[in-house]
C-alpha cells in the first residue's frame, strides 16, 4: 500500500478501491458550488443555511453554467439563487485555481474541469446516472430509450476522463414504465439533492471512502449521440415497449415533445394483446378523442395528443 501527500497536508492511501481519503483541514475552508438547476439551488441554500446556523465554517464560491440564466425559468436559476443569498459568483473556471479553493461541487456544471483549472482543489461531480453506465450527455434519454428499470446518482472525484473517476456515493431508484425524461430529470434532481445533503460533512472532512469504477462494464454517451430533430413516431414494426419508451425518451416539454404525423405527443403507453387473437396489420390506425391506438409488430401503442 501507498500514500501520496495531498495539497492540504493529508494522505492519499491506495489501493483506489475502498480505500479512505482523509485531509486536514485549514478553516475557513473556500468552497464553489458549480452548475445549474434545482440540485445546484437547493445545494447552495443549503450550505448557506448551514452558514446561518453556524454548523460550518467554510466561505462559499458560485459558478453558474453558461446555460444558467439571470432569472428563473422552466428550471431555477443559480446566478438569481447566488445573487439573493448575497454570495460571491465566479466569472469563468479559472478563477477556481485563481482563489485556491479547497474543494469544488459541480452540480449539472456544462464545462469539463481540468487540473489546471482546479488548482489545489478537491473537485467532485454528482452525475446523473448509475455510473459507469450512462458517462457523458444524455442521461434522461437514453435509460428510458433503453428500456431501463433502475436509474441513479452518483457522486465522484472529477477526473481528466469523462465521468470515470472514483466513486465516493450512489443513490438508486426504480423507472416505472410510465416516466418521461423531464420526469425522470426532476427524479435526478431530487435525488441528486438528497445525496448531497448526506455526503457533504463528509467531503469537507475529506474522510470519504472511495470505490474504483468497472471501466469494463462501462457505456458512453456523448452529445451528438441524439439529434433531436428525429422526433417522429415511426417506428411500429418493433414491439410496443420499445415504440413507448423511444417516446417518452423525446417527453422534456421545456425543449421537445414527439410526434406522430406531425402532433405532438405529450404521453404514451401500451395495450397488451393475448397472442392469437390479434390480426391486424402493422401500424393500423384506430382514432378516439384526443389520441390514437396504432399497432405494433407486437401490442398496441396510445399516443395521446398536446391540447391544442
Amino acid at each position: 500500500m501507498t500514500t501520496q501527500q495531498t495539497p492540504h497536508g493529508g494522505q492519499v492511501v491506495d489501493p483506489i478501491a475502498d480505500s479512505v481519503r482523509w485531509t486536514s483541514i485549514n478553516y475557513p475552508l473556500k468552497l464553489v458550488i458549480a452548475g445549474k438547476s434545482w440540485v445546484a439551488c437547493d445545494a447552495l441554500t443549503y450550505v448557506a443555511d448551514l452558514l446561518h446556523i453556524s454548523a460550518v465554517e467554510i466561505r462559499i464560491f458560485v459558478l453558474p453554467s453558461a446555460s444558467d440564466g439571470q432569472t428563473e425559468t422552466w428550471q431555477p436559476s443559480l446566478r438569481q439563487t447566488a445573487t439573493q443569498l448575497g454570495l460571491e459568483i465566479l466569472d469563468s473556471k479559472r478563477d477556481i485555481a485563481r482563489l485556491e479553493a479547497d474543494v469544488v461541487i459541480s452540480l449539472e456544471y456544462d464545462r469539463l474541469l481540468s487540473k489546471t483549472d482546479l488548482g489545489r482543489a478537491r473537485a467532485f461531480n454528482i452525475h446523473f446516472s448509475n455510473l459507469p453506465k450512462y458517462r457523458g450527455c444524455g442521461t434522461s434519454v437514453w435509460p428510458l430509450r433503453n428500456g431501463e428499470t433502475m436509474a441513479g446518482v452518483t457522486l465522484h472525484e472529477i477526473t481528466p476522463g469523462i465521468d470515470d473517476g472514483p466513486i465516493v456515493a450512489q443513490r438508486h431508484f426504480s423507472i416505472p414504465t410510465f416516466l418521461t425524461a423531464f420526469e425522470l430529470y426532476r427524479l435526478y434532481n431530487n435525488h441528486a439533492f438528497d445525496l448531497f445533503k448526506d455526503q457533504f460533512d463528509t467531503i469537507l472532512r475529506g474522510s470519504y471512502k472511495l470505490t474504483e469504477q468497472d471501466h469494463e462494464i462501462a457505456t458512453l454517451y456523448m452529445r451528438n449521440d441524439l439529434d433531436f430533430r428525429q422526433v417522429e413516431i415511426d417506428m411500429f414494426h418493433l414491439h410496443a415497449d420499445q415504440v413507448r419508451d423511444f417516446a417518452r425518451s423525446l417527453m422534456f416539454p421545456p425543449y421537445q415533445l414527439p410526434t406522430y404525423k406531425g402532433k405532438s405527443v405529450y404521453r404514451v403507453d401500451v395495450i397488451n394483446t393475448v397472442n392469437g387473437h390479434d390480426h391486424h396489420q402493422i401500424g393500423f390506425e384506430i382514432h378516439a378523442v384526443s389520441r390514437v391506438i396504432v399497432k405494433c409488430a407486437e401490442c398496441w401503442v396510445r399516443l395521446f395528443f398536446e391540447p391544442i
